[in-house]
């Protein structure tokens, strides 16, 4: 595997010379800094906790629901999810866990062990995101009508509210949201697996893109323009409008809103912000950043919502600012209907 990141990483070096005018190279250097967590099950465990911890105490109802681990059944080296009467391969064991309420559930689980070295999280019952449409025409569901229209845009705000405080609010987030990581539960509920790949920004970048974020909101080019040189993004232009196309590359690279009628971002577009604007250093910290708007935008374009994580991210910006003493009360502003945003494609 690190053979093919090094590999990457020489065909980054190349490609950003000829073709695209963007630092790959730095976001190479975060990948091959996360794949190395990928394996680090404690790791894996804590950040499940924390993330975990502050979702369910920062809401009345968390967005996302985040599996419990069962303490004491984790070491770095292997790493098992138990699941509730389905049996794996290896001996058999009866797990005894508590619940919040006080009752005791026993799981039946089977499943492959080297000397205990077991990470062990409750079952959470759902479906793949991917196959939500299938449910759907399953449960008789009409996937282009009101009611399926409804529950893909609660799926999004939940996903969205969650990143949206995860990275503004304290800078500790789930880095990998692709599809195979979410599961759509009863009452269109969302669960978030996989807490392999999680980032921790510093709060000099994290208050940045609280910055960028507003500027994206408000479509405003000069504090874009502004925002990229506090979070260390380095550009050089060749066109006339800078500000403005500055603004438009932003948006392309932080927001999740398409033009109409587009569903995919072309870079080798003659039209293309990046052909117009280089980005010659790119922060590797913003890396995990980047990658979760783009899954984010990718999900949207396949549940066929089109709406701005930017907008929607609007008002824990502002708090995130107020908060550090970096806005004033009086310029924060009020959303009363964030649902507004969303637009179907």
């Amino acid at each position: 595997m690190m053979t093919d990141i090094r590999n990457l990483q020489a065909f980054a070096l190349c490609i950003q010379k000829t073709d695209i005018k963007f630092d790959l190279f730095s976001v190479t250097k975060e990948m091959e800094k996360q794949i190395g967590y990928e394996f680090d099950f404690l790791r894996e465990v804590n950040a499940m906790e924390r993330i975990r911890r502050f979702l369910y105490e920062n809401n009345k109802k968390t967005p996302v629901l985040v599996p419990r681990v069962l303490q004491g059944l984790a070491t770095r080296q292997v790493h098992f999810v138990v699941i509730l009467h389905i049996a794996c391969t290896g001996n058999e064991e009866w797990l005894l866990r508590q619940r919040d309420d006080g009752s005791q559930l026993l799981l039946n689980a089977t499943f492959t062990y080297l000397n205990r070295r077991v990470l062990v999280m409750d079952y959470i019952d759902g479906v793949p995101i991917l196959t939500l449409g299938d449910e759907m025409a399953k449960r008789g569901i009409n996937p282009g009508g009101k009611m399926a229209t409804s529950a893909k845009q609660n799926i999004l705000k939940s996903l969205t509210l969650a990143y949206g405080q995860m990275i503004l609010k304290t800078g500790f987030f789930h880095a990998d949201p692709h599809p195979g990581n979410i599961l759509i539960c009863k009452g269109s509920e969302v669960a978030l697996l996989d807490y392999g790949q999680v980032k921790d920004l510093p709060d000099q970048l994290r208050l940045g893109f609280a910055d960028l974020v507003l500027a994206m909101a408000d479509s405003n080019p000069v504090k874009a323009t502004e925002s990229y040189r506090e979070l260390g993004i380095d550009t050089v232009s060749n066109c006339k409008n800078e500000q403005q196309e500055m603004l438009r590359l932003a948006q392309t690279m932080f927001d999740t809103k398409l033009p109409p009628g587009v569903v995919m971002l072309q870079p080798f577009s003659e039209d293309a912000s990046i052909k117009k604007i280089g980005v010659q250093s790119f922060p590797e910290e913003l890396f995990s950043v980047l990658r979760t708007v783009h899954l984010l935008r990718g999900l949207s374009v396949g549940l066929g919502i089109n709406y701005s994580c930017a907008e929607q991210w609007r008002p824990i910006a502002e708090e995130a600012l107020y908060n550090a003493g970096r806005l004033k009360g009086a310029n924060r502003t009020k959303v009363s209907n964030p649902g507004r945003f969303f637009r179907r494609y």
